[in-house]
């Protein structure tokens, strides 16, 4: 066999890993990408992503590039009750930040406004927010008072780090759509269900009331049922345990430092984005035939987890003040997202 029949073999492996993909395995036929489970760039400090992305010599693809050429589209709001204001609006002008008549700092939303989509938005108290997707028209309800970000990087994906959260069943549901929900202690990640997330000073609380919710747990984090105080089953294999009828309560296993929980959190998600890309250079490695289709399974879970991890992660490290020792641990979170989007190449 020449070079031809490697290009072709590499070619071949990395289809084989497209096909494992819940989403957009389309693109497997055109390169030698993947696009499910996609990191958002959002999902490091903005300064980080921004240096990581001028820097030259990582030219590979990565794991989602078609995901993030698409969106292009912004969320908007489609429903604005009281007070939300995005904190830093990554546009020019700096009219755009500025006290307003209550008080509050930052460009305050009106109806069928785009929503900053890198930006944390406080929400006052008693304010309510509905952020739509136009891509897919799904609806995400977010309550005051506090602090969030719907539509991170014009995704499917909203980060509560305080407040309250609302799913809205019948809107944009798709098969293979999922909605993920970050908070500073789970991921949730649900289809079409119908669910409300509030998030507290003391802990998170997940009611269900419909359809089929998957959670991700932090490391430091504790659950029980509300229903009868009791402990929840262990997490299942791949890390995700579904959410059952009952009430969900979330808590920190200890009493910890801010600092302290994220850097825990960062150094989760490093680990898990070095075993993801092990497997991934695995699976690209020059072999006769295409890769076991377990190794590709495990490969896809691999990769959920690091970007469970790494998001947890970011909101943590984002809700620090600011430090020598956040940029410190914004630059190695900004390393690890890396990690785990990189395509080996084959």
């Amino acid at each position: 066999m020449g070079d031809g029949g490697a290009g072709r073999r590499g070619a071949a492996r990395a289809c084989a890993v497209c096909a494992t993909s819940a989403v957009f395995a389309v693109a497997c036929g055109r390169s030698e990408r993947s696009t499910s489970d996609a990191a958002p760039a959002s999902t490091v400090p903005a300064a980080a992503a921004t240096a990581h992305a001028d820097d030259a010599s990582s030219p590979r693809p990565r794991w989602g590039d078609a995901v993030r050429a698409a969106a292009h589209l912004p969320c908007r709001a489609v429903a604005v009750d009281g007070v939300a204001r995005a904190e830093d609006v990554a546009q020019p002008g700096a009219a755009h930040v500025r006290a307003g008549a209550d008080g509050g700092a930052g460009l305050a939303l009106v109806l069928q406004q785009e929503i900053p989509s890198e930006s944390w938005l406080a929400l006052g108290p008693s304010s309510r927010l509905v952020a739509k997707d136009p891509r897919t028209t799904r609806e995400t309800t977010f309550l005051g008072a506090g602090r969030v970000r719907p539509c991170v990087d014009r995704r499917e994906e909203s980060w509560v780090a305080a407040g309250a959260f609302e799913s809205v069943v019948g809107a944009g549901e798709s098969p293979g759509s999922e909605e993920w929900l970050v908070t500073p202690l789970a991921v949730l990640r649900y289809a079409s269900a119908k669910l409300r997330v509030a998030v507290g000073p003391k802990g998170t609380s997940i009611t269900p009331s419909a359809g089929v919710t998957f959670a991700w747990l932090a490391d430091d984090a504790h659950a029980r049922s509300g229903g009868d105080a009791g402990a929840v089953a262990a997490t299942a294999a791949d890390g995700w345990e579904r959410v059952g009828e009952a009430p969900l309560i979330l808590e920190a296993a200890a009493a910890v430092p801010e600092a302290q929980a994220a850097r825990a959190s960062v150094d989760r998600c490093a680990a898990l984005a070095d075993h993801s890309h092990e497997l991934a250079t695995l699976l690209m490695a020059p072999t006769v035939g295409l890769p076991d289709a377990s190794a590709a399974a495990e490969q896809v879970i691999a990769r959920r987890q690091a970007r469970a991890a790494c998001a947890v992660a970011a909101l943590r490290v984002g809700a620090l003040a600011e430090a020598p020792a956040k940029d410190a641990l914004a630059a190695k979170l900004a390393e690890s997202v890396a990690v785990w989007t990189a395509l080996p190449s084959p």
